[in-house]
């Protein structure tokens, strides 16, 4: 069977018609990507049934090549939205989301084994200093020695931008001391060590010092596929 020669004209019309159909293709195996990031929050909406939730801020990791370009925190009320996207040809497509149940409007996350780099997000506006502490109870056995014992580390919040601040918790010993507690602490930052509980609290501070919030928790939320 022969088809008939197409004309000048009949075949720009057909290669723009096999254009469009390569694209709508590359579409629907890309799940049809969203042409802005609040696109992609109203999708991520969608799956948790909420709407109108507020964008707070976009988190990146610069300079890695993670396949992830960003994350979107936004914010529904007491309720809190991480959403992973990532760039395409077509548009933004969306990845992992996480949505959390917040009284106060304020979600602690790290994205380390334990909480050594930690970020508040959310209701922080009215902030203008914050302070993470975290009480570890050690419990187990490490080196040959068994361990019932606890220390509390804090750090000061670096703040990121109007809604959301980081924080790092250093070692308490230093990398010299040779002392079996130094030793069991190195162990337990490198991801060894004793069982531990960890009690978190943050709080927040107005420019005079006068404590405006405290949020005690029972422990800090792990999420390492967030980007902030």
């Amino acid at each position: 069977m022969r088809f008939p020669k197409l004309n000048r004209k009949q075949k720009i019309a057909r290669n723009f018609l096999l254009i469009a159909l390569a694209l709508l293709l590359f579409e629907w195996l890309l799940h049809f990507p969203a042409l802005t990031k609040e696109g992609v929050l109203r999708r991520a909406e969608r799956d948790y049934l909420l709407e109108n939730s507020a964008l707070l801020f976009i988190g990146r990791e610069e300079g890695l090549s993670h396949f992830r370009e960003g994350t979107l925190y936004a914010r529904n009320g007491d309720l809190l939205l991480a959403v992973n996207y990532d760039r395409t040809a077509l548009g933004l497509q969306a990845g992992f989301s996480e949505i959390y149940d917040e009284p106060d409007g304020i979600l602690c996350l790290s994205r380390d084994w334990w909480p050594l780099e930690v970020m508040a997000v959310g209701a922080l506006e009215e902030a203008d200093r914050a302070e993470l502490e975290v009480t570890i109870h050690w419990d187990g056995s490490s080196g040959g020695r068994e361990w019932d014992t606890q220390r509390t580390y804090t750090a000061e919040g670096q703040r990121k931008n109007e809604y959301s601040f980081t924080f790092h918790l250093a070692p308490y010993y230093a990398e010299a001391d040779n002392s079996p507690e130094a030793e069991m602490e190195r162990s337990f930052f490198d991801g060894g060590g004793p069982n531990f509980a960890q009690t978190p609290v943050l709080r927040l501070y107005d420019a005079e010092g006068t404590l405006l919030h405290e949020k005690s928790m029972d422990y800090i939320e792990w999420e390492n596929f967030l980007h902030w």
